[in-house]
């Protein structure tokens, strides 16, 4: 099978349009994430689960340009494998991809069924499933919000009283439901408006899910996913939870980033060389030490010089660093340029750090 059987037509909206706008198209056509153009070009993406962190109770007032994200575009000339690590790098269910001319979406669940099938049919859900973190029927909406933002995921399953998986919630469901409660509370008379607290999981989770067993063949869960057009796999043993898959989890067979990742510099370089040596060595030893907590995919450090003709210079480092639990982001401002790679490295890793401590102690509660 080639790309251009799983290519799709782009779900668009413009980036002068309202959030709110966003969020209708997003539930009109299921849509996680929108591809957004300006002026009929090609401008970037805009997620659900971006709307659902900058939560607003004015979604009419925020233009999508505010929130949208510049990613890379794919075409013709990109082969799989290419293609399969701009989706590791990539936190967003389908990929804009530029096809004799016009903007098309590439949906992982559908681009995952190109992929070697030798590959997926030497490994089992066993072996590439995540860990089941999970709410139940009657937390509240906020609890699924806050895990949901906190593990940086666009799905948790739901379990019932007997710990049986009874449906999934999707960052997508979550945000149009939070949105509706919102605008139903803002319409009320004064006095009587009702907050979302009251809201549990079960009123709003999806109940169509995919199960599949904890031996099944990868290639065969993939194609299941892509037939049945979700983005996940629950396993379960004996009829327990034990495990979620990911189309990103299947890319991670061919995608895997090397143990030579290195971080790519942009940007303002010293001239002193061995400034510049020690901004690199700096970010080869922070690097080593977060490739033993995390898979890294990607890490890119862009630095900016400002005031270049005054005396003393005030420097910027943007530092960005794809992982399997999720994209780190950290700026660091401040007159001396190695110091301020510093900070910026500092900040990464403590919030990957963060992340990961936060994931135990969610797993030590259940």
């Amino acid at each position: 099978m080639e790309i251009k059987n799983v290519l799709q037509e782009a779900v668009t909206i413009d980036s002068s349009h309202p959030v709110s706008k966003a969020i209708s198209v997003m539930e009109k056509h299921g849509k996680r994430d929108l591809i957004v153009m300006e002026n009929d070009e090609f401008y970037g993406i805009i997620s659900a689960k971006d709307i659902l962190k900058k939560q607003t109770a004015q979604p009419d007032e925020i233009k999508v340009e505010s929130l949208s994200r510049k990613v890379r575009l794919a075409d013709e000339t990109k082969d799989i494998d290419e293609i399969a690590g701009m989706m590791l790098a990539g936190d967003y269910s389908e990929m804009p991809f530029l096809w004799e001319g016009k903007i098309m979406s590439l949906p992982k669940n559908k681009f995952i069924t190109l992929l070697n099938r030798g590959v997926l049919s030497s490994k089992t859900a066993e072996d590439v499933m995540n860990a089941p973190y999970f709410v139940r029927e009657d937390d509240s909406i906020i609890t699924a919000k806050n895990m949901l933002l906190d593990l940086n995921v666009s799905k948790i399953p739901v379990i019932d009283e007997n710990n049986r998986v009874t449906g999934i919630v999707d960052v997508l469901n979550l945000l149009t439901t939070i949105t509706r409660k919102e605008r139903a509370s803002a319409g009320d008379a004064a006095g009587e408006k009702k907050g979302i607290e009251g809201v549990t999981v079960s009123s709003f989770m999806d109940k169509g899910i995919l199960v599949v067993s904890n031996d099944e063949k990868i290639d065969a869960i993939a194609s299941k996913m892509a037939e049945n057009n979700t983005s996940c796999a629950l396993v379960e043993n004996n009829g327990i939870l034990v495990g979620i898959i990911t189309p990103k989890d299947v890319l991670k067979l061919i995608g895997k980033v090397s143990k030579g990742v290195y971080m790519n510099l942009s940007g303002y370089l010293p001239d002193d060389e061995f400034e510049a040596e020690h901004i690199k060595d700096m970010a080869k030893k922070v690097l080593y030490k977060l490739q033993k907590m995390v898979d890294i995919t990607f890490a890119v450090m862009h630095i900016e010089k400002h005031e270049k003709n005054a005396v003393k210079s005030l420097y910027t480092v943007s530092a960005r660093l794809g992982t399997n639990v999720g994209m780190f982001r950290a700026d660091h401002t401040d007159w001396d340029i190695v110091m301020t790679v510093k900070k910026a490295l500092e900040k990464i890793e403590k919030e990957v750090e963060k992340n990961l401590g936060k994931r135990k102690a969610l797993r030590r509660v259940k």
